[in-house]
Parts: structure tokens; C-alpha cells; sequence
């Protein structure tokens, strides 16, 4: 679950590891897969079971916090959650919700099944990390919590470039791979829109260099 453009798994490549992606809209390495699909959840289970890495990295749209900005002439972004109803909110049973129900409904299952193979993973002794931004009602979810609890699991906060570089979208990482919290995102510049104009520029991580940085982190330490 890696997002469309698969920038971490990209840069682990260019470091020679092989990489399976289990992404909706696909990826330029892996065709489009389902993950609520059984066939597709166990063939994903028995390479996690392989994988010297694993990660999530969990479509956040119905646990965006964003939502409960009242924006002007938009009417369909409702929220769907809060910190009270973490699963959904009781209005998503009333008639005229049924979409937003099985949207969110779709995005428990995954959340769950997903949370069962970091766990599994953690329990291998293997390296895993899951991402969402910090704000997101992702982090509060029982089972991502209880995850985040775990013993030698850290939580890293950054800021990422946003829509050109014209904000830094606030993210967090948990881990059980030291190292990640032992980097440090700062803009080099590197992308093709410049970020060295923004006011954020000393604390956005661009597309290429950040992830080059944490896949070597992911490298030196699942090596060892």
C-alpha cells in the first residue's frame, strides 16, 4: 500500500531491492490490485511473510481532519469521523449516506487487515513502517494505537511539499526501524518546482532526496 507513485519503493529499487506493490489505481511496477479482494489479501499475506519490509501507507480521505473545515460552495466533504466516532459517524446510517457509509465501511476492513499485517510483521521481527498525515483520525484508531504502543515502535513527524511547495503538509511515521527517526527532512531543492522560495522550504521533504535518504535508512538497517 504504497500510493500511486510508489516514491519510497522507487527509491529502494534504485538501491537494488525488489519491490511488490498492492495498489488500487496501480503503480508503475504492479498492475491495479484490491486489497478487500480475498485472493488478493492472501497472495499480499504470503509475500508480507517474505518481505524484509513492509508498508502502509492507507488512503487518509475518510480520516482527513480537513473535513471539518467548512470550505465555501463545497457540500460533499463532510465529515465522516471524529475523535468520538472513530469508525463513523452516526449520520452515515441515516438514509441519503449510503455511499459515505460503505466508503468508510471499505476503509475499516482495509485498516484492519492492514494493521493485522504490520502486527504479524512486527511479530517476524521484521522492518515495517505506516504513514498518514499527523492530524489524521487514522493515528486514533484501536488497532493503529495499540500498533503505535508496541515496544521498539517510534513515531516520527516531517513536513511534506504540498501543492507546489505552497504549504507543508504536516505527516507521520511509525516505525520499528530506528533509523527513521534519526532523519531529518530538509529541502534541497531537488524537484522540478523549486521550493526555495517558500517559507517552508527549510522543513518540507521533496519528492527525491527524502525518500533516497529514508530508503538507505530502510536499507542499512534491515540489512543488519
Amino acid at each position: 500500500m504504497s500510493g500511486p507513485n510508489a516514491p519510497l519503493e522507487t527509491a529502494l529499487v534504485w538501491f537494488g531491492w525488489r519491490v511488490r506493490t498492492y495498489e488500487i489505481k496501480g503503480t508503475h511496477f504492479n498492475e491495479p490490485a484490491d486489497l478487500l479482494d480475498p485472493d488478493v489479501q492472501a497472495e499480499a499475506e504470503a509475500d508480507s511473510e517474505a518481505a524484509d519490509f513492509l508498508e502502509v501507507a492507507m488512503d487518509c480521505s475518510t480520516f482527513s481532519r480537513i473535513r471539518e473545515i467548512p470550505r465555501p460552495g463545497i457540500t460533499k466533504a463532510r465529515p465522516l469521523r471524529d475523535a468520538e466516532h472513530p469508525r463513523g459517524l452516526p449520520r452515515l446510517h441515516e438514509k441519503g449516506a449510503e455511499r459515505e457509509l460503505h466508503k468508510v465501511t471499505q476503509h475499516n476492513k482495509l485498516l484492519d487487515w492492514s494493521t493485522d499485517q504490520l502486527r504479524a510483521h512486527h511479530r517476524r521481527k521484521g522492518g515495517w513502517l505506516s504513514e498518514n498525515p499527523e492530524n489524521s483520525l487514522y493515528w486514533i484508531q484501536q488497532a493503529v494505537h495499540e500498533l503505535s504502543e508496541s515496544e521498539d515502535v517510534v513515531s516520527y513527524r516531517y513536513s511534506a511539499c504540498a501543492h507546489g511547495a505552497a504549504r507543508a503538509k504536516k505527516q507521520r511515521i511509525d516505525s520499528n526501524i530506528p533509523g527513521i527517526a534519526s532523519q531529518r527532512a530538509r529541502c534541497h531543492s531537488t524537484c522540478t518546482t523549486s521550493t526555495s522560495g517558500s517559507r517552508f522550504a527549510d522543513r518540507m521533504a521533496p519528492c527525491g532526496s527524502w525518500h533516497m535518504t529514508r530508503a538507505s535508512s530502510l536499507r542499512a538497517w534491515c540489512s543488519i
